[in-house]
Parts: C-alpha cells; sequence; structure tokens
C-alpha cells in the first residue's frame, strides 16, 4: 500500500532507478514482484551508495510463524541495467515484463487492451435504466465493453443484485451489454464485510465471520457506501469463502471482466488463530491499518492468498480478464501485475493527476 501521511512521501509502486552523472546516461533499476508491505531504502555514505529491498522491517525487525514442515518464500527481486537514459530504461523494464509477468494468453489476443466505457461517472447512483442508456451510447460509440462500477449490490459484503435498482440483476445486464457485441465487467469489492443479513452475505456480527475479520467492531458499527472491514485472506476459511464467492460472480453474472476494490489485503490483523503474527491491541494503529509488528506478516500471506484465488479463477475460467484498482488506485505493483490484466490507476479525472498516474 501506499498512503498519505503528514511529512512523509509515498510511492506506490515498489520500484526505483539509478542514473550516473555525466554523459553517458547509463544505470540501473530495480523493483520487487510483490503485493504485500514491502520497502526500498537506498542511501549514500561518502562514494558509497547501498540499500536493500524486500519485506518492510518496519516498525519492528520483521517476524512470521513457521510451523513444522512450513517454508518461507521472500518476495521476488528483479535488477536490470541500461544505457541511454530513464526512457531507454522505461523500454527494456516494458519489454521484459511483456515476456516475463504478463499474462501470455492476454498480451497476445490481438484485441487487448479493449476500449472500456466505466459506470463509475454516475458515481453509486444509478440504475437499469440509465445504465441500459449509457450501453447504448458506449455501443454505438464502438467501445469494447462495459463496465458496472459500484452501487449495483445489496449492501457491503452482501455482493448480489440490488433489485430495487437492477430489476432484471446484474445478469441482466451483461445480457444486455453481450446483445449490443460489448464484453461485460463488474466491480466487486470481494474482502470487504458489512451488516447486510441476507443469505451468503459477510456480516461482521455473524460468529463465523467475525473471526475472518482483521478486529473485532462495536455493536454500532455501519459500513462506508463501499467499503466495510477487511477480512484476512490468509486465513483458510475466509479463503475458501472468497473462492466459492468468485466463481458464483462469474458464473452468475456471466463476467468477461472482474475488478477488485478496497483493501484487499489485510495488513494487520489482532486475531491469534491466524497463520500470522498477531498484532498487539495496544500497539496497534487506526483501523483499517493496524500497523504494528505483525503488518508486513499479515500482508505476506494475505498477498500469496491472493495470488492462490486469482490463479485458480483464472485456471477455471481462462478467457476472464481481472483488474486491479484498490481504495482508488493504488495497488499497483508487478506481483499484482503479474495476476490481472488492468490497473485503475487514480479515480481523479483532472489532466494533470491523470498524466502523473499514468
Amino acid at each position: 500500500y501506499a498512503r498519505d501521511q503528514v511529512d512523509k512521501q509515498w510511492e506506490p509502486i515498489p520500484w526505483m532507478l539509478v542514473e550516473t552523472a555525466g554523459n553517458n546516461n547509463s544505470g540501473w533499476y530495480l523493483g520487487v514482484e510483490f503485493s504485500g508491505r514491502t520497502r526500498l531504502r537506498l542511501e549514500r555514505e561518502g562514494s558509497t551508495i547501498s540499500g536493500d529491498a524486500g519485506l518492510n522491517p518496519n516498525p519492528v525487525p520483521f517476524l512470521t510463524l513457521l510451523r513444522p514442515g512450513e517454508t518461507f518464500t521472500t518476495p521476488k527481486i528483479f535488477l536490470g541495467a541500461f544505457s541511454g537514459g530513464s526512457e531507454t530504461a522505461g523500454n527494456i523494464l516494458r519489454r521484459w515484463m511483456t515476456r516475463a509477468i504478463l499474462n501470455p494468453a492476454t498480451v497476445k489476443n490481438p484485441s487487448y487492451p479493449l476500449l472500456v466505457n466505466n459506470s463509475w461517472g454516475s458515481g453509486m447512483d444509478i440504475n437499469e435504466a440509465k445504465l441500459q442508456s449509457m450501453m447504448n451510447d458506449a455501443a454505438e460509440l464502438g467501445i469494447e465493453m462495459f463496465h458496472v462500477d459500484a452501487g449495483w449490490f445489496r449492501g457491503v459484503g452482501d455482493w448480489y443484485s440490488d433489485t430495487e435498482k437492477l430489476p432484471h440483476g446484474v445478469d441482466g445486464l451483461a445480457g444486455y451489454a453481450h446483445r449490443l457485441g460489448m464484453k461485460f465487467g463488474l466491480w466487486v469489492d470481494w474482502t470487504q464485510a458489512g451488516t447486510d443479513t441476507g443469505p451468503d452475505a459477510l456480516n461482521v456480527h455473524d460468529p463465523k465471520v467475525r473471526d475472518w475479520l482483521t478486529r473485532d467492531v462495536p455493536a454500532d458499527w455501519k459500513p462506508e457506501p463501499f467499503k466495510g472491514v477487511t477480512i484476512d485472506i490468509g486465513y483458510a476459511p475466509a479463503r475458501e469463502w472468497c473462492a466459492r464467492e468468485l466463481d458464483r460472480l462469474v458464473n452468475d453474472y456471466h463476467l468477461d471482466m472482474l475488478e477488485h476494490d478496497g483493501y484487499l489485503l489485510a495488513q494487520g490483523c489482532l486475531r491469534r488463530d491466524h497463520p500470522h503474527v498477531a498484532c498487539d491491541p495496544a500497539e496497534a494503529g487506526p483501523a483499517p491499518w493496524l500497523e504494528g509488528a505483525c503488518s508486513t506478516d499479515v500482508s505476506y500471506h494475505s498477498t500469496l492468498a491472493y495470488y492462490e484465488l486469482y490463479g485458480k479463477l483464472r485456471a477455471k475460467h481462462p478467457g476472464l480478464l481481472l483488474e486491479a484498482c484498490n481504495d482508488g488506485g493504488r495497488m499497483v505493483d508487478f506481483g499484482t501485475a503479474a495476476h490481472v490484466d488492468y490497473f485503475s490507476i487514480t479515480d481523479t479525472y483532472d489532466p494533470l493527476s491523470n498524466r502523473r498516474a499514468f
């Protein structure tokens, strides 16, 4: 994650470049292929530059739990060299990513990337008539995929069609898009629990679900419009529910593309029966971060679970496209790039912010 904090500079992409002074414009770059809490550090001592890259050791030295027979694998680090300036370095990196990281089937698809229209221009204020009107306009303009963003569901954690807004459901919208010759995509914040009590909803007060959460919540707690409490997908029962739910969403709603958003990866958890080191409640920071000695280990296990879930989902639905957003586009990393086909890089619409994000 990268988040704004007073007097701190955060860069969401775990990558850095060092270029020599002078005329030859040569240098090297380094990145971390991982979606959990990582750190890149570089410092100069006299004529020497030193640093490190990998799991974030802050705020205390990294701790993890290894049970008998278990193994621990550090994140992948990649290193490249260049001569000819940073533009050359960028070209080398992009070519390498295409060969080594991105999904080969997607890259080979001559229609990728698709031209997409997203409903977020209307925010949560959507309904069936408005979405169908958008789809009609999109099809007329030659748009190749229509993407329904947040606002279609009954409630946070209750990922079923809001039939007051959508009388024919999300599957009806998918059919409408397909009849117009477009593919259909859907936003889902699938690791978030709320307070809905419908069948199969992730309810924070359900005893089963409560043990999946990163923390307990007060009895009067309410979710935000599309954000609740993160479940710890590193915990096997929670991960198994997610696997079933993701498969249901793709099948029931005839998805060509699935977008995830929200705080997908927990990076702090107070539970002591999960596979990670638990945070000390006395030292844990405010929700949803819960930063403490456990934070990197919680994110490590969550990241491995995320990769496992999406690997299995892609194997089961080989034509499915996947998109990552994460709180307005703050999960742009090389590990995620290996498991999705698109990034939502910003929720900002002014030209300067979009150019910087790109």
